[in-house]
């Protein structure tokens, strides 16, 4: 057998063996495409799990939860003074009203940073006029602190999937290597040839080979 011979044996092997073993970067990768990342069960459930968290400004046609807890309050609020002031209005019956709303927002709005929100509506008055303002205020805090959660979460994901992918690319070349390696000896009569990937430190694969 001429090496030109051998040579496109091994050219054509080689395209045999991309299909066999799990398929070219090209087509192994594409789980990795942004789009599949998004759709990925981790990514999917820790966005789902802090959705949950997330209060948005109420709007006319809202569909999501949003800061209503305010609006509910004075909606209801004829009702709370028969229920917690015997009917009757004053003074420490809006107190005592006033500290249940606090209370409320407190147990929902857990990741809101208090210090803060008291000094951006110090600085602006304006955006905190009314208690339903204020509550804004409290629920955008609160969804940032969230957020930012998510976000640590996300991160790991990512360095996980990352580790996946560079543990399936060295698994593929390894795998062609040996497979390679054992049809260039079964065609030149050699003893079968193990071959084995490492990465070299720059960034690239290693591989050796030995006679079995």
């Amino acid at each position: 057998m001429t090496p030109l011979t051998m040579k496109t044996l091994l050219k054509g092997s080689m395209v045999l063996l991309c299909s066999i073993f799990v398929g070219c970067a090209s087509n192994s990768d594409v789980r990795y495409t942004q789009n599949n990342i998004d759709k990925d069960p981790r990514i999917m459930r820790i966005k789902y799990e802090t959705s949950k968290h997330i209060y948005l400004p109420c709007t006319k046609d809202q569909t999501t939860q949003c800061a209503d807890l305010t609006d509910k309050h004075f909606q209801d609020h004829e009702e709370h003074v028969k229920k917690y002031c015997n009917g009757k209005k004053s003074k420490k019956c809006n107190e005592t009203l006033s500290t249940m709303l606090a209370a409320q927002w407190n147990l929902r709005y857990d990741g809101a940073d208090w210090n803060r929100v008291t000094l951006i509506c110090t600085a602006n008055p304006e955006k905190c006029e009314g208690l339903s303002d204020y509550e804004e205020i409290i629920a955008e805090s609160h969804n940032q602190h969230y957020v930012a959660l998510m976000n640590e979460q996300l991160d790991q994901v990512y360095r996980t999937m990352g580790q996946e992918r560079q543990a399936e690319q060295q698994e593929r070349k390894q795998r062609m290597a040996n497979a390679l390696g054992q049809i260039g000896a079964g065609l030149q009569g050699n003893p079968t040839r193990t071959c084995t990937s490492k990465p070299d430190g720059f960034g690239g694969v290693k591989t050796v080979c030995q006679n079995d």
